[in-house]
């Protein structure tokens, strides 16, 4: 963004004009010249300046805030750069909230216009074209990036997700019932798929009756395998996307493709094993999407536990169970909320 200022003289002054409008400051608005040279992270001899627009009588200094709140001194330190000409203003952006205000007697100071949010400007600025067509093109672009990863702050309330999130008690109940109905023909399916015996597989919470949760989303039922200890197998329901998945997951959550070269050769094998059955790279998870039309199904949950037992096999085939790495997943604590999924 800043490179982009600092290379169109006429885009910084547009930006300027925007940014001042919000502010409520139409008249100063008005008097910006046609063409504003921007410095990004000026250095002054008491820090940096994260923006500065200067032209003439014009010297605006921005103060920008992502995820930081305002730093110690900073409002007299900016203030005390500013140039004695007719139009010395300092301007706040932040994502949030802002931390830190000003000190009480910012409105005796007229160079202080304030605070605004980036997304207060986020609609204004999508509007703002740079005449270079190259980056014409790509400016639409970075600001959905910079959107959507959240650098812009809470931009914009979706009704139909809070009305979602209205329904999320309902929604997990639901769920639950679904997943209490499948458990004991879950459980026998990836018995068959160890040998058969009571002793092979078990609910590793007794009775099968408790869930693990996470907060991004997935609801599911942990098992032993065997029965005593060994490894571990997963299977259940992910709402991160829509639609839903059923997925089973042999071990814990971790990054399978980051740790691949530090496998063991047998835990390699397992791996690619299951890839080739399209266990997901990531997390070695098999999903199956919850789609309206498998959801109208008579046959619902028995498709599901068919689909459940074939990716047991593929587990059980694939060797992960009687590998080192199964037995390390034994002991950790499968009722812990996972942070991994924060990286799809």
């Amino acid at each position: 963004m800043n490179a982009v200022f600092e290379a169109e003289p006429a885009f910084a002054a547009d930006f300027v004009r925007l940014l001042l409008r919000t502010l409520k400051r139409d008249d100063l608005a008005r008097d910006v010249p046609p063409l504003l040279a921007c410095v990004a992270e000026e250095v002054v001899p008491t820090g940096r300046l994260d923006l500065r627009f200067r032209e003439g009588p014009w010297d605006l200094i921005v103060e920008l805030k992502i995820h930081a709140g305002y730093g110690r001194g900073w409002f007299k330190r900016y203030l005390d750069e500013l140039s004695d000409v007719e139009h010395a203003y300092l301007v706040a952006i932040t994502r949030d909230v802002p931390v830190g205000e000003p000190p009480l007697d910012a409105d005796a100071r007229p160079e202080w216009l304030g605070p605004t949010r980036w997304r207060s400007l986020l609609k204004g600025m999508q509007a703002l074209q740079p005449s270079d067509p190259m980056l014409a093109g790509q400016w639409p672009l970075f600001l959905e990036v910079l959107e959507q990863e959240g650098s812009m702050g809470f931009t914009e309330p979706k009704p139909e997700l809070f009305d979602t999130f209205g329904r999320a008690r309902l929604a997990r109940m639901h769920m639950e019932e679904f997943l209490r109905a499948i458990r004991v023909p879950l459980l026998q399916s990836l018995q068959t798929a160890c040998g058969g015996s009571d002793d092979a597989a078990a609910f590793y919470f007794p009775g099968g009756r408790k869930f693990s949760y996470t907060k991004w989303g997935r609801i599911d039922i942990p098992f032993r395998v065997p029965a005593k200890g060994g490894g571990r197998v997963r299977a259940g329901l992910i709402g991160w996307d829509s639609p839903p998945g059923f997925v089973v997951q042999p071990g814990g959550d971790r990054r399978w493709d980051k740790r691949m070269e530090a496998f063991s050769p047998d835990v390699k094998d397992a791996v690619r094993f299951l890839m080739s059955r399209d266990f997901d790279a990531r997390y070695m998870r098999a999903w199956m999407p919850l789609d309206a039309k498998l959801l109208r199904s008579a046959e619902f949950d028995d498709i599901v536990v068919a689909w459940a037992a074939e990716r047991f096999r593929d587990i059980v085939e694939s060797g992960y169970l009687q590998s080192h790495l199964a037995v390390e997943d034994a002991t950790a604590d499968v009722d812990e909320d996972s942070e991994l999924e924060m990286e799809a």
